[in-house]
């Protein structure tokens, strides 16, 4: 990967929310990230708000502060469902544009057709509008020799691409040949490849992911493909996505990811689902590909009492009858091991 210009980071406010994983995902696996734009919190270190990002870097009130501090370049950090634009938004990217930084996002909304931001339509960078070839899939990736793990979850964000990346690293620490596949804008931003596969056509969504997948496979034969999933497949907006990517990864290995503490879907009025009910369909709903079992559980518990949210993992461990791992690093540890005995 070529060397990134310094970037700064802009929530609108929103920097511990939820909406704003794109951020939180950037802050802890990108080092070339020199400052987080967020009014609500600024005059602040990171680390003091988002420990688990590692990170030591100023939170400045304005794009110019940012500016300032070198950055070159503003990502969007931050959306609502559905990744529409704001006004608020549109204000922060023109007055980056303005002084002459680069823009980065991933929304839906095509920013570059934005009327005050159209002079500067070169120099942003739409990760969701990325040209694709859209191609129907063939089943091909059913026949893959390695291993393709694939990260599903009770809902969206819920430590999916977190997994896979550390999955990715860990096993490459290992010495194993592994690739990772990004299938969301924040994992696209951190490895510098992959397709936005919420902004597929409906008809090719199961394509391009089989695609991607037999490219990384190419990369590393008989060794392990992590994918990063979406949402979840029994979330009322977001299952089509979820469906599209097992069954255009056709993996053979999962890990399914959970938040401990959440009981309704985020942005939802509506119950999170069993976790051993959503396992055993996916299971059944792969069984006519590659077939897949659930290797482990990943519980993630955000900032919960440690001794409490250790007691929801070893009962939720002894109700599935599967290794429940903590989102830190002895827990990817852990799960890392778990996947490399296949």
């Amino acid at each position: 990967m070529t060397a990134r210009p310094p970037a700064a980071v802009a929530t609108f406010g929103r920097l511990v929310e939820l909406d704003a994983k794109m951020a939180h995902g950037i802050l802890r696996y990108c080092d070339h990230i020199v400052a987080v734009v967020d009014a609500a919190h600024a005059g602040r270190r990171l680390k003091e708000i988002l420990p688990y990002a590692g990170r030591d870097i100023p939170v400045v009130a304005t794009i110019a502060d940012a500016h300032r501090l070198g950055a070159r370049e503003l990502v969007v950090g931050a959306s609502p469902p559905g990744g529409a634009a704001d006004p608020a938004m549109v204000g922060e990217v023109a007055a980056a544009a303005g002084l002459g930084m680069w823009i980065v996002h991933g929304l839906h909304t095509r920013l570059s057709r934005v009327p005050e931001l159209a002079p500067y339509a070169e120099r942003i960078v739409e990760l969701r509008h990325r040209p694709l070839d859209e191609r129907v899939a063939t089943g091909r990736s059913a026949s893959l020799g390695g291993n393709v793990v694939l990260t599903v979850a009770s809902d969206c964000a819920s430590g999916k691409m977190t997994a896979a990346l550390e999955l990715w690293q860990g096993l490459r620490r290992r010495g194993a040949a592994a690739e990772f596949v990004a299938t969301g804008q924040t994992g696209m931003y951190i490895a510098g490849g992959g397709a936005p596969i919420d902004a597929v056509r409906s008809d090719f969504t199961a394509g391009v992911v089989e695609e991607l997948v037999l490219d990384a496979a190419a990369a590393a034969p008989d060794g392990y493909v992590l994918v990063e999933g979406q949402g979840s497949i029994l979330h009322p907006a977001y299952s089509g996505v979820s469906l599209s990517l097992l069954h255009g990864s056709a993996p053979n290995l999962l890990v399914f990811c959970h938040d401990l503490g959440r009981d309704q879907l985020a942005y939802f009025d509506q119950p999170v689902v069993d976790v051993a009910e959503e396992i055993a369909l996916l299971e059944r709903l792969s069984v006519h590909q590659r077939g897949a079992r659930v290797v482990a559980v990943v519980g993630v518990d955000r900032g919960a009492d440690p001794a409490t949210a250790e007691r929801s993992r070893a009962r939720l461990e002894d109700r599935l009858g599967l290794p429940v791992v903590p989102a830190t690093a002895p827990g990817f540890d852990r799960l890392t091991d778990l996947i490399a005995e296949f």
